[in-house]
């Protein structure tokens, strides 16, 4: 909040007890509302004359790093779909390969994985 935001809470701070004292004396009523009418134009003046920034204040952390490395792809155990080149995966109960791309099975002729690795410890 600036310096002319400051004053113009001032002049609402001082219109407001003007108005309140119009419950006094009229005259008091009077010199309040253009004093609350000047502190609103004033925080709104302010307001509005702020610069807004389009860009972060400060770089994102990893913007200091650029030279990340790639996370390594998993190596894909089986073959491709020959019709898409999508994914096969293996469908034990039918000794199938299948392409959830295509929804449909791969040929018979190619292989079936082999045995299953043991589970680890």
């Amino acid at each position: 909040m600036g310096t002319v935001a400051q004053v113009g809470l001032v002049f609402l701070a001082l219109g407001l007890l003007g108005i309140l004292g119009g419950l006094v004396s009229f005259v008091f009523c009077l010199g309040g509302v253009p004093m609350v009418v000047v502190g609103v134009v004033l925080i709104l003046v302010d307001a509005l004359s702020e610069p807004t920034r389009s860009y972060p204040a400060y770089p994102p952390p990893w913007a200091a790093y650029p030279g990340y490395p790639a996370y390594p792809q998993a190596a894909h155990v089986g073959p491709f779909c020959p019709n898409c080149g999508g994914v096969a995966t293996w469908i034990p109960p039918y000794n199938r390969w299948y392409c959830y791309a295509c929804r449909r099975y791969l040929p018979v002729e190619i292989p079936s994985p082999g045995p299953p690795l043991p589970p680890r410890a």
